[in-house]
């Protein structure tokens, strides 16, 4: 076996207890204190233990209430979301039938000013004015409350 001088460095961490791990001085220090206190000591650390595991229940607790609070905001704004594409579908469909409604309308009033009848012109002006005051948004509530129950009808 060969003989290993020890360096004055390697002498100090010895004498002084350096390079220990800090478990194994926490031990030398408790080792060192007298009895009564070594059982309060136990006591106090019980106690920080038992602390520590209530504050990583209630962390894994709030994690757990994070996750899902996050889910519901996503199906939350998923619902938005179809909500919206639903709206901008009926709407585009609704203000299509107007627009091919007040498109027939207006050819009955050029057909009746081609050919001088008062009759159609009126009878164009009339149905044309019916569309026009009527809103296609005066059924919105109910619509949306429909949709909301999903008792939608096929558009």
């Amino acid at each position: 076996m060969e003989e290993v001088e020890a360096t004055s460095t390697e002498m100090q961490t010895v004498r002084t207890g350096r390079g220990k791990s800090s478990a194994l001085r926490a031990f030398e220090a408790y080792s060192n204190l007298p009895p009564e206190i070594q059982d309060e000591a136990l006591r106090v650390f019980g106690e920080l233990g038992n602390r520590a595991a209530d504050v990583a229940i209630a962390a894994m607790q709030n994690n757990t209430e994070i996750r899902r609070i996050n889910a519901m905001e996503n199906v939350m704004i998923e619902n938005i979301r179809l909500k919206y594409d639903m709206y901008q579908r009926v709407f585009a469909a609704v203000f299509a039938e107007r627009k091919s409604a007040i498109g027939k309308h207006f050819e009955v009033i050029d057909k009746g000013m081609r050919e001088n009848n008062m009759q159609l012109i009126l009878g164009g002006l009339k149905c044309l004015s019916d569309i026009v005051a009527t809103s296609p948004f005066a059924n919105l509530e109910q619509f949306s409350a429909a949709f909301d129950a999903n008792a939608l009808p096929p558009i």
